[in-house]
């Protein structure tokens, strides 16, 4: 949510997925601070929980300066989903002269049984020239970026998403990953879908089909 000043994470329920009620008696339940680089703002929670604990684990982007883009990503842990606990670091950093130097944005987090996978923008500068990144860990706090990176580049010249292309959401289905991404050609973003076996070295969908706005 955000006020004109700060991005912060909410909480609400919902019995039906189409009507949700906000708690409004504990929002938001993750503020920005006190750890310097998340001082600006928290938002974009990926969650998965809870585990045999019962915890839930929460991995946010923050920013450290309101005239200035450097986002990176921490994680949090809850037992309850409203009250959460940070770690005091980011947990994926942004990587000096590489393609993810300045942000990490609309990451996406699964676990397949024996470690976490993550998927998440990165750019030089805050939406152009996005791409997707892949990384691994075996504790949700200790990440690998894959060596490969970035696993989903934007089209081709003239395509509609020729300037970017960001992770939105993951799902596996057993078999393949099956990622819906945002795809952004200058002037506007559109939903498109894309596979991988493994998660890594995504590929579009053939006909690189795509979810267009509506007219309205």
């Amino acid at each position: 949510g955000f006020d004109g000043v700060r991005i912060r994470i909410g909480h609400a329920m919902s019995a039906n997925g189409k009507e949700w009620t906000k708690s409004h008696r504990v929002n938001p339940v993750l503020k920005e601070g006190p750890s310097a680089w998340d001082m600006h703002y928290v938002g974009f929670p990926s969650i998965l929980g809870p585990d045999g604990s019962g915890r839930f684990s929460m991995w946010y982007s923050g920013n450290s300066d309101p005239n200035a883009y450097h986002i990176q990503i921490g994680y949090a842990t809850s037992s309850n989903m409203i009250s959460w606990k940070k770690n005091p670091d980011p947990v994926l950093t942004t990587s000096e002269e590489s393609w993810d130097s300045r942000t990490l944005l609309f990451h996406r987090v699964l676990y397949n049984g024996q470690n976490y996978e993550m998927w998440y923008a990165g750019s030089r500068g805050i939406f152009s020239s996005s791409r997707t990144g892949y990384a691994t860990s075996p504790d949700g706090i200790r990440w690998t970026k894959l060596r490969d990176n970035p696993v989903l580049l934007p089209g081709t010249t003239g395509s509609w998403d020729d300037e970017a292309a960001f992770v939105g959401d993951v799902h596996f289905d057993g078999t393949l990953y099956k990622m819906w991404y945002g795809g952004f050609d200058g002037s506007v973003v559109r939903s498109g879908y894309a596979v991988s076996p493994k998660g890594m070295a995504v590929k579009v969908s053939a006909d690189r089909m795509y979810v267009a706005p509506g007219k309205d």
